[in-house]
């Protein structure tokens, strides 16, 4: 892939400088505060095999691969062709069994429902939020469950989200109305011990967040930032008032 090649956008969708796109998308490998989210999402869906499922926005497909080695047989759409070739390529380097597609959640057609709609850290790209998520909806069967992911908190919008083009930041009151007939099984901040990093980085000094260097020093055993890393999310496991994503599981109810 060219990080320098323009990406294709909808008319729904805000430009994202590509050559920070791909850093984001190459420094999930070494996220673990997206890993633990990820992780944590799952948690709540239970046994997952056989289930169909509609990945919206895909970006660099670990997620996806997280659901196809679960059991769930995974679709993704995204309104890049690059990150639908990466996410079919990181599933081929897996061995793991899914489809991808170059569209909108808006014109994405299929001739079946799904169990189980994902969009993680998606809606804040979309500056009609509302007719996305009831797009979404559309895609579901009956009693299916969608899931997800969004930065949370209008007031730590900064650097981070302007350079990834995001139109907002969330919070649940702002979140939960948009999937109407829609029963909440799951509405959670996470990151509240992450809020001091996007403040400073993001709100302050308009820098990226360290993620990279986070992530390759907590993977050594015996480091100071591998040891705060580790109790941080141990104690993410708990639900705050505040953090710096809002994760949604609901299940449709007509």
């Amino acid at each position: 892939m060219d990080p320098k090649s323009p990406s294709k956008i909808s008319k729904e969708s805000t430009y994202i400088g590509p050559q920070y796109q791909w850093e984001d998308f190459e420094n999930r490998k070494e996220d673990r505060y997206a890993h633990e989210k990820y992780k944590l999402m799952l948690s709540w869906l239970g046994d997952l095999y056989g289930k169909k499922t509609l990945v919206v926005g895909a970006g660099s497909g670990e997620f996806a691969c997280m659901l196809a080695q679960g059991g769930a047989l995974v679709h993704c759409i995204d309104i890049d062709k690059v990150s639908a070739d990466l996410v079919k390529r990181l599933s081929e380097m897996q061995g793991i069994s899914l489809t991808a597609e170059v569209s909108t959640i808006e014109d994405f057609q299929s001739p079946e429902k799904f169990d189980l709609v994902v969009a993680t850290d998606v809606i804040e790209h979309i500056e009609n939020d509302r007719r996305a998520c009831d797009a979404m909806m559309a895609q579901l069967n009956a009693n299916g469950q969608v899931l997800i992911s969004v930065p949370a908190g209008q007031w730590l919008f900064g650097h981070h989200d302007e350079i990834l083009g995001h139109f907002r930041r969330y919070s649940k009151a702002k979140l939960v109305p948009l999937f109407s007939r829609v029963e909440t099984l799951h509405c959670r901040y996470f990151g509240f011990f992450l809020i001091p990093i996007v403040l400073l980085f993001s709100k302050f000094l308009r820098k990226p967040y360290p993620v990279s260097q986070v992530g390759r020093a907590a993977q050594r055993k015996m480091s100071v930032i591998s040891l705060v890393s580790f109790v941080v999310f141990k104690l993410e496991q708990f639900s705050y008032p505040l953090g710096s994503s809002l994760l949604y599981l609901g299940r449709k109810s007509d």
